[in-house]
């Protein structure tokens, strides 16, 4: 018998008897069992059914609904007791049916108890102790009270469950969700009653080859019902999404695209935008979609004047509200363009761990307080990384006039020809795209972090970025290139072997195992002691080309480096010295090597940084102190301020983030030390020095 997260079938063509099918499945499973214990052949496969999603309800958030937040009541499942049964012929134990705990002679062994119970949202690890890493199943079980409902739809929304969720309604099955970033909707109207009714969620956080994101990573990996849920009452016939372009930036021409869910051609729609209360009207084709266009004199959104207009909807009884921005955002030659004009982005990347309690952040609060260290460094820009956040965060990056980079967490070496794990990706970008496409402050989609270069990642990203342009065409597309680092640490080597051998305090055994080295990379053992050989080494210019395949398809290259940080290891293995002298001597390197792009196209680099623990102070060359991580940082940025047709920076990272991959005792203990402030939210030296950069003297000369 399968997992169901790898091999239970799902069907989407259950029909209208939906929820008596699903009993009558219910009941055959329990005929199998009983004839298993009459003896009857103990081969029949026992299948789970759910139902199709529903299509996505874009800014849930926004309606009217019952928010489900608060304590669920849980069952820790290690041995997915429930998902998987050890006798072929047996279906595993049915926790969406587990009855409340009692205290008499009936036997449980499984049961929802209110005394034990998660809050939701947050993650399960940063709740319990004993599930601080745990990656398993848990089980979730919420009960609620409904008053009679008469020619309504019941959704039910949950904005992110990670990874994997199941869900029943009173027993019988609701739908079932991959990806842990982005929100989903299930009609539960078959499945509720009036009275009471128990929603139960199989969560299960384990991360396989073929998941989005892969096995390994460097996050924690947090698991639970992370995000709000909400059951939201609709007319038979409402507004599902909606999308707002500005088509041209001078007439201001306005294209809203209106899509109805349970309806279809000729229904009468209507959009009132800005205080003005101009409105245009039109009527759905036969895909219940309405297209409707408006030239308006609105301010435009930018970081400087982020204005914003309400918009109302209205079809039929639906009514929905947003508030948005009006822009264009494009790339011209080497420039990306901010309503026409040029725009530089001062960035910093983030995980989605709260400052305030630690673990998954969730909600306006924890947005804000990202954010506003956001506007603390000078910046204008986030990287959401490595997948997307809550949507309080992109909602609140409009209202503070914050850029924003949304990334999907197709993160290093995925399964790239596995047809699943593309399934998953492009589900993941859609709802993605649909949630975030109206948030003026949404600039730039990233399709996939430090990814290597094959055939198969190209096709397979190629095919993505596919998906998100018919979707959104409008937005610039991005990926955070990782490039070949070993090259460039051969020619590091080699320069720094020289450099050494012109220091006077090199000790006569060290210039001795430098000078064989260079002799033999450089295949003239009768130079091995010519200064000018040495000094032709020592002075030979460092450059990085950034040439993958994948620029081809991609509008921005994003960049990620670690000059000055991860590559000195390597070298001080390759030369047989020690490591500080290497690390010394490529920080003074580090400001005149230069990077640049093959393509002709606008550059970012997306990632650089430096562990240091808050607090550790010592000489600028120390590792894991603050002192070096603020050199570190005004070399880097000299060097980057040189870069050709660079138009942004969002250095790693703006905070301290749990990462299990990160043991080193005293220093680390799992956590990534590269943030500029720690997990308590206290400012390290770094931050300074990047918050100068950004400031308008541009003392690095970024923007210029």
């Amino acid at each position: 018998m399968q997992d169901a997260r790898s091999g239970f079938r799902s069907t989407s063509s259950l029909g209208a008897n939906m929820a008596t099918n699903r009993r009558q499945l219910l009941a055959g499973a329990a005929i199998g069992v009983a004839s298993s214990l009459l003896g009857a052949p103990a081969r029949a496969q026992v299948v789970r059914v759910f139902p199709p999603l529903a299509p996505a309800l874009q800014n849930a958030g926004g309606r009217q609904s019952r928010l489900l937040n608060g304590a669920w009541e849980v069952i820790v499942d290690p041995m997915k007791v429930g998902a998987i049964s050890p006798f072929e012929g047996f279906p595993p134990v049915a926790f969406e049916n587990a009855t409340p705990w009692r205290d008499d002679l009936v036997l449980q062994e499984w049961a929802f108890d209110p005394g034990v119970t998660l809050r939701v949202p947050g993650d399960w690890n940063t709740q319990s102790e004993r599930l601080f890493f745990y990656e398993g199943d848990v089980w979730y079980a919420h009960k609620l009270t409904l008053a009679p409902v008469v020619e309504k739809r019941q959704l039910l929304v949950f904005e992110a469950v990670a990874n994997l969720a199941e869900i029943w309604v009173n027993g019988l099955p609701a739908g079932r969700h991959e990806g842990g970033f982005t929100p989903f909707t299930l009609d539960v109207t078959t499945l509720v009653k009036a009275g009471d009714n128990v929603i139960t969620v199989r969560v299960n956080n384990e991360l396989t080859p073929q998941t989005v994101p892969t096995r390994f990573t460097d996050w924690h990996n947090y698991g639970g019902i992370t995000r709000a849920v909400r059951l939201i009452e609709v007319p038979q016939i409402h507004i599902r999404s909606w999308c707002v372009r500005l088509t041209n930036l001078v007439r201001r021409d306005v294209q809203i695209d209106v899509v109805l869910a349970g309806g279809g051609a000729g229904i009468g729609v209507r959009v009132t935008l800005g205080k003005s209360d101009q409105t245009v009207s039109g009527q759905t084709d036969q895909t219940g979609t309405a297209r409707l266009t408006l030239r308006t004199r609105l301010g435009l959104w930018s970081p400087d004047s982020p204005e914003l207009h309400e918009i109302v909807i209205e079809a039929g009884d639906d009514t929905v509200r947003d508030r948005i921005g009006l822009r264009t955002i494009e790339v011209s030659g080497a420039q990306v363009l901010l309503n026409g004009k040029p725009i530089f982005l001062k960035g910093i990347s983030a995980h989605e761990e709260s400052l305030a309690r630690g673990g998954r952040s969730f909600g306006f609060d924890d947005a804000r307080q990202t954010l506003a260290l956001v506007k603390a460094l000078n910046g204008n820009f986030i990287r959401l990384a490595h997948y997307p956040h809550d949507e309080a965060t992109t909602r609140l990056a409009d209202e503070m006039g914050i850029l924003v980079w949304a990334e999907l967490p197709v993160y290093w070496g995925i399964a790239w020809e596995n047809p699943g794990t593309l399934h998953s990706a492009k589900a993941q970008a859609r709802e993605m795209v649909e949630r975030d496409r109206n948030r003026a402050s949404v600039v730039l989609w990233s399709i996939a972090n430090e990814t290597p270069k094959t055939p198969a990642r190209l096709a397979f990203l190629a095919e993505l970025a596919q998906t998100i342009r018919s979707l959104d065409n409008t937005r610039p597309l991005t990926a955070a290139l990782f490039g070949d680092p070993r090259g460039f640490v051969g020619r590091l080597a080699r320069v720094v072997a020289a450099r050494r051998l012109q220091e006077s305090d090199a000790s006569q055994s060290e210039k001795a195992q430098l000078s064989r080295f260079l002799a033999r990379v450089l295949n003239k053992p009768e130079l091995i002691n010519d200064p000018a050989v040495i000094s032709q080494q020592a002075s030979m210019p460092l450059e990085i080309v950034v040439d993958d395949p994948l620029g081809d398809v991609i509008d921005v290259i994003g960049f990620n480096q670690y000059l000055g940080w991860y590559y000195e290891a390597p070298v001080a293995r390759a030369l047989g010295i020690d490591e500080a002298v290497v690390r010394r001597l490529s920080l003074d390197l580090l400001p005149a090597i230069t990077i640049r792009a093959k393509l002709a196209k606008p550059v970012m680099i997306s990632e650089f940084g430096a562990d240091a623990k808050s607090g550790v102070r010592g000489p600028k060359t120390q590792v894991f102190s603050e002192d070096f991580q603020a050199e570190y940082y005004r070399r880097q940025l000299t060097m980057i301020g040189k870069i050709p047709n660079l138009v942004g920076v969002s250095p790693w990272v703006l905070k301290d983030f749990r990462a299990p991959r990160r043991s080193l005792p005293r220093l680390q203990e799992f956590w990534n030390r590269k943030g500029l402030v720690d997990e308590t939210g206290r400012r390290k030296l770094a931050f300074e020095v990047l918050a100068t950069a950004y400031s308008p003297d541009d003392p690095y000369s970024l923007a210029t």
